[in-house]
């Protein structure tokens, strides 16, 4: 692999910031996918007032303004706690890894990798609707300079992403219109199609961050977890 031309602007600046940023993506990964999975697990204790929140739901959509004897549509209390709970943490996670996501990118900039996205747009990408079913995808990609081992792992994950996302719309188009315990199953698999892409983000923040010391320190160790950047003197 040819070495890559870095820029005038000095790229360790901004190597020291995703190195501390590393750690936290990795861990915010890890969050995420324990989430995932307990969020899967406590669905089916919520199955039978999700039933009954769904069935009301759709008799009211099928017949507006009809009157009914049914009570006000309120899944159980602990429901109704815990899903914002995870949700919140789950956004606590993402704005991790997007903090990780922009320092990563612009730690490649700087070592002159080709980037079709600036960092920023990289980060907003995920939020642009229609373009961040490919934006983000090239912007964590170009992290990873051309021909490294690992950038088809980005396509991989990001197909994983895709999938999750249609996944996603089906199941809550079968609460509504569909058997419950049917969403529910397909739900579950959205949960391990999630659980397979962030295992593999956890991966390629690992590898993206190794290239980059690789390069900037091919003589210290790469260990994202460590407690200072380098050993050994600052290079010129």
């Amino acid at each position: 692999m040819p070495a890559p031309q870095i820029t005038a602007a000095s790229p360790y600046p901004a190597f020291d910031n995703e190195h501390s940023s590393a750690p936290w993506a990795k861990r915010a990964l890890l969050v995420n996918m324990a989430v995932v999975v307990i969020g899967a697990g406590l669905v089916w204790l919520a199955e039978p007032s999700l039933h009954t929140y769904y069935a009301q739901a759709r008799f009211r959509l099928e017949h507006p303004g009809t009157g009914t004897s049914f009570t006000q549509l309120r899944l159980p209390l602990w429901n109704r706690i815990i899903t914002p709970v995870l949700a919140l943490i789950n956004v606590a996670a993402f704005v991790l890894f997007l903090v990780w996501q922009h320092r990563a990118a612009s730690t490649a900039r700087s070592l002159g990798y080709p980037a079709r996205r600036s960092p920023a747009l990289g980060v907003g990408g995920w939020f642009i609707p229609v373009c961040n079913f490919w934006f983000p995808y090239q912007a964590i990609r170009d992290c990873l300079p051309p021909g490294h081992p690992a950038r088809p792992m980005v396509l991989h994950m990001w197909l994983w992403r895709v999938t999750v996302e249609c996944i996603a719309v089906v199941s809550f188009i079968l609460m509504y219109f569909g058997p419950t315990h049917v969403a529910l199953a397909i739900r579950d698999v959205a949960a391990f199609a999630t659980v397979i892409y962030t295992y593999l983000a956890f991966k390629l923040v690992t590898a993206i961050y190794t290239d980059h010391r690789r390069v900037l320190y091919p003589h210290e160790p790469t260990d994202p977890d460590g407690v200072a950047v380098v050993t050994g003197p600052m290079p010129g």
